[in-house]
């Protein structure tokens, strides 16, 4: 057996005791030991340690594994896998590896700004930030990232009430509630950054400028109460979950040009929102836009919208939804009633219950694949004079209930 596949098989043992049994049943085992040139499985104790007779690099994984010291037994490098709080690194070894580095409260977070580099602790492999890492720190106003930090733990930044910028082109996750409830967070550089999970900048009630422009997913309540973000670009963005930018109040301008899938409450009551253009969104979801009260002008290439999308836009005057579009659902447009003209191509079969319900102002519907039209779908629409219904095929009670028709086109 080589150091390859011990390496692998190593990974279902949970003591060295189990490597000792294995030893002893296979002969091809027998000089393991011997050969090895780290450890893959914890060590607890010396006993165990003296086992390993030609090692060369010790792997700690616990923080109660076997305390060794360096030039122990020919050690010439010790890697650590756990988090190491960092007044706890030996700064003046260059063969100690640390992959994880905890921070705490100390002298580095007492300044102004908090600059977070590797180059303070030598040839430490730091690539993230542990949870909670400065969790409530109210010390911090600035926090400056070198690149090669590249994951922000959960709650990293939580509660910081006095951060007011935040910049790091090497990010690439922000993790759950990490910069959540930041009240003081104004402006934010995060260049490269690619995934923002859920929470991260929840409650941010000043933030104003965020660059994230190559994000590919926003988690769920991502910006949800950032009261004062007016413009965020995320034209690489795929994915954006359930209530990302609900009760931003203030967001005029998105830039979601790619997006794949908008989800549940994504942008409800975002108040100032005016115009969209997002042609290669799939599916829309539940009251994503819902409560949009300034939303004028939308155009849009779906494939599903759900219950209650665009419900309550009232400024919204014209809906082009494409030519791939294929499923409305409840309430989709309920009590928009600004709108006036909407194209739903010829793939929509069905108008479902109270789709267009109260839209006062709606005069010309344009589809022409319409074969059933449900209850209440275009109720109190008091202007529509022109839909195409050469195709309906069934048509419940009340589906125009108070419509006045002055041009209709029916079988």
């Amino acid at each position: 057996m080589n150091s390859f596949i011990f390496e692998i098989v190593s990974k279902y043992l949970d003591s060295t005791r189990d490597l000792i049994n294995m030893v002893k049943i296979n002969t091809q085992c027998y000089y393991l030991f011997d050969r090895c040139k780290q450890n893959y499985i914890p060590i607890k104790n010396y006993e165990e340690f003296k086992l390993y007779t030609s090692i060369e690099t010790y792997n700690k994984f616990n923080i109660d594994d076997y305390e060794l010291k360096l030039n122990e037994l020919n050690i010439n490098k010790i890697i650590y896998h756990y988090p190491v709080f960092i007044d706890q690194i030996d700064l003046n070894s260059k063969n100690k590896i640390y992959k994880y580095i905890q921070l705490k409260n100390n002298e580095i977070t007492k300044n102004k700004s908090c600059y977070i580099t590797p180059k303070n602790v030598f040839n430490i492999v730091f690539n993230m930030l542990c949870d909670n890492c400065f969790n409530s720190d109210i010390n911090i106003k600035e926090i400056v990232l070198t690149d090669n930090i590249k994951i922000l733990g959960n709650s990293c930044f939580e509660n910081c009430n006095f951060l007011k910028s935040v910049y790091g082109n090497g990010i690439e996750e922000v993790g759950e509630n990490c910069f959540s409830h930041c009240y003081a967070l104004e402006h934010v550089e995060l260049n490269n950054c690619r995934i923002l999970k859920q929470n991260c900048f929840s409650n941010c009630y000043n933030l104003k400028y965020i660059k994230v422009n190559n994000v590919i997913e926003v988690g769920k309540y991502a910006f949800n109460n950032c009261n004062n973000l007016k413009n965020i670009d995320l034209n690489n963005a795929l994915y954006l979950i359930y209530g990302c930018f609900e009760h931003c109040t203030k967001l005029t301008n998105i830039k979601i040009d790619n997006v794949k899938y908008i989800g549940y409450i994504c942008f409800n009551s975002c108040y100032e929102l005016d115009n969209l253009n997002i042609v290669n969104c799939d599916k829309i979801d539940y009251s994503a836009f819902e409560n949009c009260l300034k939303l004028k002008n939308i155009e849009l290439n779906p494939i599903k919208i759900k219950a209650k999308a665009f419900k309550d836009c009232i400024s919204l005057v014209n809906v082009d939804l494409g030519n791939r579009i294929e499923s409305l659902n409840l309430n989709s447009f309920e009590n928009c009633t600004s709108l006036e003209n909407i194209n739903l191509g010829d793939k929509i079969k069905v108008i479902p219950s109270s789709c267009f319900r109260n839209c006062s102002n709606l005069v010309n519907v344009e589809g022409s694949g319409f074969e059933e039209i449900r209850l209440n779908s275009f109720e109190n629409c008091v202007k529509l004079n022109r839909i195409n219904l050469s195709k309906v095929r069934k048509m419940f009670d009340n589906s125009f209930k108070n419509c006045k028709f002055k041009v209709i086109m029916m079988k």
